[in-house]
């Protein structure tokens, strides 16, 4: 009997270390990126999918869309710059021409932003796709993070769908 007991308590042991392992394995995986590894105007992007929509990222390819913040270097102090955001319907979808599209910006240290909301007047809507440029002045030179909530809709001859997705683009000012 002892030795049965014995043998429970290693298994219980061997489960909660195998658990333990899951847990730090889980979350060791990030790396953050550092100015010195980062090209200039390169960008950095999570991953798409279901867990990334509450997430920021630079780029979402789901079934009705792709949509992405990209950054358009060079940048420099005191110069103005821009990143853009472009929406791409797929098919049998297309933009919504009526819905008051945004992108709400999130306030940036060392960037200044005309505009902390740009709306659908800001925006170059097509039937397939929409563009969205977004201005800034850096105030000094670093690695800044750019991005904001988007919110979009789109249609299909039956229905529309209305979304919202964080949006974010690492830059690289000298």
């Amino acid at each position: 009997m002892q030795s049965g007991r014995f043998i429970d308590k290693i298994a219980l042991g061997i489960t909660a270390f195998s658990a333990i392992l899951v847990l730090i394995g889980s979350t060791a995986c990030r790396r953050e990126v550092s100015a010195a590894e980062m090209d200039h105007g390169s960008s950095v992007v999570a991953a798409s999918g279901p867990a990334a929509s509450t997430l920021a990222s630079a780029l979402f390819d789901e079934g009705a869309f792709l949509l992405k913040l990209e950054p358009r270097a060079p940048y420099a102090v005191g110069k103005p710059g821009v990143v853009v955001l472009q929406l791409r319907a797929k098919e049998p979808h297309h933009i919504n021409q009526e819905y008051p599209h945004k992108l709400k910006l999130k306030a940036t240290e060392g960037l200044a932003f005309p505009q902390s909301v740009l709306g659908r007047d800001a925006m170059k809507i097509e039937t397939m796709s929409a563009e969205l440029l977004v201005p800034f002045t850096p105030s000094k030179s670093g690695v800044f993070s750019i991005g904001g909530d988007f919110a979009f809709s789109l249609c299909t001859s039956d229905r529309c769908l209305m979304e919202k997705r964080s949006l974010t683009v690492a830059i690289n000012v000298p």
